[in-house]
């Protein structure tokens, strides 16, 4: 899996330069994807970490510590400062067309990653799996937000300073809704409380 998600990044990474012939270090979509390989390779520590004990075992820890770090830096600096959203220089400038573009491989591959990490690290402790997963829900909300200001500003006009359209207003307003009704229905399937609160919020 691991394997699999550094190629994939990789190849989206050369795919975007070859496309759009930028290749910023600071760039949302740069940092995202070194953040999804970063992240990835500290995942892999923890899964390994079963298989082994001792010495070996703190030196796995110690790596899954490190390489999260780093990864945690990148996606913090590509949800920040260098966020499309907040930042409306040349060098975040969304590229590509709506949902194959620069915003996913800077919030959605990164987000998979973590929550296809944290359902498949089920002898993780549970506390440590939901924070992985509610960092990959929060990146895979940054998308879903970006995505819909991207399909009515374009890519040169994201940033929030820019005023909202009603269109836009709406699009907002129906996904909340569905979002809420996909969780209310999912708290009365799996009977999960916590799930009905989130879905009535």
């Amino acid at each position: 899996m691991v394997d699999g998600g550094l190629v994939l990044s990789l190849l989206i990474f050369r795919g975007i330069e070859a496309r759009f012939g930028v290749a910023y270090d600071d760039a949302h979509w740069t940092l995202g994807l070194n953040a999804a390989i970063w992240l990835g390779l500290a995942l892999a520590q923890l899964q390994r970490m079963g298989d082994l004990s001792g010495l070996l075992n703190r030196v796995r820890a110690v790596l899954a510590g490190v390489f999260g770090a780093i990864g945690a830096m990148a996606a913090l600096v590509a949800l920040t400062a260098a966020n499309p959203l907040n930042n409306g220089s040349e060098t975040q400038h969304v590229l590509g067309p709506v949902l194959i573009n620069t915003l996913a491989a800077a919030y959605l591959v990164p987000a998979l990653v973590l929550l296809i990490g944290a359902w498949r690290l089920r002898a993780l402790d549970p506390r440590v799996r939901k924070a992985i997963a509610g960092a990959g829900a929060l990146l895979a909300l940054v998308w879903g937000f970006a995505t819909i200001r991207h399909f009515w500003q374009g890519g040169a006009a994201m940033p929030l300073y820019e005023p909202m359209s009603q269109p836009e207003l709406y699009t907002y307003t129906v996904v909340l809704l569905a979002a809420g009704a996909a969780l209310f229905y999912q708290s009365l399937a799996r009977r999960a409380p916590g799930l009905r609160k989130g879905g009535w919020s």
